[in-house]
């Protein structure tokens, strides 16, 4: 069994799917370093058996372009380096940005020793970046993908394989409430500006409805929106922690687990679905989208178009929902994941061991 390396481009705390390998790869004794780009000075308790290799540059939303262009080219140059001096046999490439970042070297010297993690959907409207991405695709050992909804994008002759967004997904009993006002949240990474200002027309001051947003983005910004219309029944929070989200969910009746339909999104399967599957939180999706299309058999997602979907549409959902119809269907959906999840791991160990 040679050497591996886990590579990605971003903090330990934002490599949601490192941890998808390092659980199996720990399980299984293997041997392997992890390299990341460590962007800011908050010291994350590191949670794999793996060796640690970081390039240290720190960024932040108020530095000029040119300075996070500059870290991005050190970084790269650091990770080349490690990969040559080190000698690993096989890599394992974090999302696209990382596998196009290292594609003259991986396609050079790793064809078929080398797994594509594909997350998302990036700049592949750009010919050149789509090309280097199919050559990536085709020579890999297997693309792992976090959605199905993304191969229409890609090549049909890849080795796909689903890589769900979760790990050890225990589904946890939350009782319904029958009160008002509903409370509806997110938590994540808040994008989409003007969509989640729309969001905002949508429940703002109907005092059926709490509407509140945890995490980092454009919170500043729909603050000052919120704040100019009057609104009072919207709360908007910044950065949280992992362990935040329980103290979230006990104030939560529905998930807002709804994008725009654009590229990025449309296609994807989110974090957030997954969180919905762990706490048993009916959620909203986008009319249109492949999460609707996904979860088409389920009650507990209720798919809407937010520019014609009535309030009242949502609370006649919800107050419909059964407690003994959504437990069943939760243990349903993560009975599958954890099928799928089998594939994943062992179409890894089968990488790991090929020689």
């Amino acid at each position: 069994m040679g050497k591996i390396a886990i590579v990605g481009f971003h903090n330990l705390h934002l490599m949601q799917f490192l941890y998808k390998y390092t659980e199996i790869l720990d399980r299984h004794n293997v041997e392997y370093d992890v390299l990341y780009w460590e962007r800011d000075e908050v010291k994350y308790p590191i949670k794999f058996n793996g060796t640690p290799i970081k390039y240290s540059y720190i960024t932040s939303n108020y530095m000029p372009k040119w300075k996070k262009v500059l870290g991005y080219l050190k970084c790269r140059r650091f990770f080349i380096n490690q990969i040559k001096k080190n000698k690993y046999d096989k890599l394992i490439l974090l999302t696209t940005q990382t596998a196009i970042a290292l594609s003259p070297l991986v396609l050079a010297r790793y064809k078929e020793r080398f797994i594509f993690d594909f997350r998302d959907l990036t700049m592949e409207k750009l010919p050149p970046y789509k090309a280097v991405e199919m050559q990536l695709i085709k020579h890999a050992a297997f693309v792992s993908i976090s959605s199905p909804g993304f191969i229409e994008f890609l090549s049909s002759k890849g080795d796909y394989v689903l890589s769900h967004n979760c790990k050890n997904l225990l589904v946890n009993k939350k009782d319904i409430s029958k009160d008002e006002p509903i409370r509806i949240t997110f938590w994540g990474m808040v994008r989409q500006e003007a969509f989640q200002k729309r969001i905002c027309d949508k429940f703002g001051n109907d005092n059926r409805f709490i509407l509140s947003y945890h995490g980092e983005g454009c919170t500043e910004q729909l603050a000052e929106y919120c704040q100019e219309k009057g609104y009072s029944n919207i709360c908007l929070t910044g950065r949280y922690y992992p362990e935040d989200i329980e103290i979230f969910v006990a104030d939560t009746d529905i998930l807002l687990n709804l994008y725009e339909n654009e590229g990025k999104q449309e296609h994807a399967l989110t974090v957030k679905l997954y969180d919905g599957i762990r706490y048993q939180l009916p959620m909203l999706v986008a009319r249109d989208s492949f999460m609707e299309q996904y979860l088409k058999d389920y009650h507990f997602a209720k798919a809407i178009d937010l520019e014609r979907v009535k309030p009242e549409e949502i609370i006649e959902w919800y107050f419909q929902l059964r407690e003994d119809m959504l437990n069943l269907e939760f243990k349903r959906f993560a009975k599958q994941i954890e099928l799928d999840d089998e594939i994943f791991e062992s179409k890894l160990m089968k990488f790991v061991g090929n020689k």
